[in-house]
């Protein structure tokens, strides 16, 4: 009878020990592109947007895509949430902490190895124009021409040492 009342709990311990696992949370999809010019090669990149954590009033705009089993995102930070025309600088004459000044840096990596980083070449021609924004739905559209140049790369995999994006058109939404 004991065998019996170990067993049955036993049995219960079982049970309650075993949990349905939590589904894992989806990622949201990303529907907004980018088509444009990558060092005189057609080129199409996911794009979307995010908020910036210390002002909600600017947006984070991404555009990645995968070559030859590389990953490469560009980010432009601190693009107001208004239509207009922005001049981006580059990372490295800023302060960390400053989110307001609107900057661009662009990156090459294997999935998470850093493979090469670059950043925005000082150029009256790096601009990004927002030409229209939702902020009712958070969408926005716009155009873009940006240089990038190599702030260090491991020179083995035959990485460029510029990339340029000309005659870029993107539109996109801000992920939440």
């Amino acid at each position: 009878m004991r065998n019996k009342i170990y067993f049955a709990l036993s049995l219960l311990g079982l049970l309650f020990a075993c949990t349905k696992p939590e589904p894992e949370p989806q990622k949201p999809e990303i529907k907004g592109r980018l088509n444009a010019l990558k060092n005189g090669e057609a080129w199409e990149a996911y794009a979307h947007g995010r908020t910036n954590n210390f002002n909600t009033a600017k947006l984070l705009l991404f555009f990645t895509a995968e070559e030859n089993n590389l990953d490469i995102e560009c980010t432009v930070r601190n693009i107001p949430r208004v239509t207009g025309k922005y001049y981006p600088i580059s990372n490295e004459n800023i302060k960390p902490s400053n989110d307001s000044v609107i900057n661009a840096s662009c990156y090459i990596s294997d999935y998470d190895l850093l493979l090469a980083d670059y950043d925005l070449m000082e150029d009256s021609t790096n601009v990004v124009t927002i030409d229209t924004y939702d902020a009712v739905a958070d969408k926005y559209s716009g155009t873009l021409n940006l240089i990038f140049v190599v702030n260090r790369k491991n020179d083995d995999l035959g990485l460029p040492d510029t990339i340029r994006i000309k005659n870029g058109v993107f539109f996109g939404e801000v992920l939440r």
